[in-house]
């Protein structure tokens, strides 16, 4: 008999590419660090892709391939949805990990990646709520996920539809949070490599070199260029993100990983001015160097 004729539609999204930069702890570009992209937060079913920190400059060669600018990693062709990665293949002499497990060893990064339109919107249950506290994303808004997007869009010259975001994991909470910034520092590596810092907090006579007494009461901390906050001891021995200098003065005493670092008074003695900014850099070779200080915190242009 008669058959009627079908047609199907098949509906084949094009896939994102997706860039980032990754960077060492002076904010350097660094080329040769591995990611993976996975499909569960598990990071035990088979890999969605690999891409690696570039090595070289955003040039053409001569065949008219682009070469991409140092330490930028490219994901190519990812289908829409939501992916978590990890850096697999960390450059020697570094690690990919802000904290440590129980026995001082470094828990790895763990990032979650948005992309696409459906992905980047903030889902809501049937009574319109946005995602439950317990949710991965439920500390992120839609402003930061528009200020990231918004971000790679003039970085890296994207229209409307090349859209996506990266949030690391808290390794303790398993949600995103925004800082760092991806989208605006990259991603660091931390160096393995230690020097011993000691920070102390002084008051003295303007024009006087040298005349100067320590400061006790001032609350300070110190920040990563990516402006993750370093965790330490205080003088009292208790674990935290915010320090106070003692009567000697001494506000932080611990190593630091080779890199840049920025302190930040946040509070002052009484007759003091507060809202401070330092820039210390903590180099392979020498004594640590402080510089500033300056009332808005390093690259910026906010006052």
């Amino acid at each position: 008999g008669d058959t009627t004729p079908t047609v199907q539609f098949i509906n084949k999204r094009k896939g994102i590419d997706l860039r980032f930069l990754k960077i060492d702890g002076y904010g350097n570009a660094q080329a040769g660090a591995t990611f993976t992209l996975y499909t569960s937060d598990a990071l035990d079913a088979d890999p969605v892709a690999e891409a690696t920190s570039a090595a070289g400059s955003t040039t053409e060669d001569q065949d008219g391939n682009l070469v991409l600018a140092m330490g930028t990693v490219l994901f190519e062709k990812i289908p829409f949805g939501v992916y978590y990665m990890k850096e697999t293949d960390v450059p020697d002499g570094y690690v990919n990990a802000l904290k440590t497990d129980g026995d001082g060893k470094p828990i790895a990064n763990v990032y979650i990646v948005l992309v696409g339109e459906d992905a980047l919107t903030i889902p809501k249950d049937k009574s319109g709520t946005i995602w439950a506290e317990n949710d991965v994303l439920g500390a992120i808004t839609s402003d930061d996920i528009k200020k990231q997007v918004d971000k790679y869009k003039e970085d890296y010259n994207l229209d409307d539809s090349q859209q996506y975001a990266v949030f690391l994991l808290d390794s303790d909470t398993k949600k995103a949070v925004t800082t760092p910034d991806i989208a605006k520092y990259g991603i660091m590596n931390i160096s393995v490599a230690e020097r011993k810092v000691i920070l102390n907090k002084e008051k003295g006579t303007a024009g006087t070199a040298g005349n100067y007494e320590p400061l006790e009461g001032a609350t300070f901390e110190v920040l990563r260029y990516d402006r993750t906050l370093v965790t330490s001891t205080d003088i009292n021995g208790e674990t935290t993100t915010t320090f106070t200098s003692g009567a000697s003065g001494v506000y932080f005493l611990d190593d630091l990983p080779l890199g840049t670092y920025y302190i930040h008074e946040k509070t002052a003695p009484s007759g003091y001015s507060a809202e401070k900014w330092w820039t210390l850099t903590v180099n392979e070779s020498g004594a640590p160097e402080l510089s500033g200080p300056t009332g808005k915190e390093p690259g910026t242009s906010e006052s």
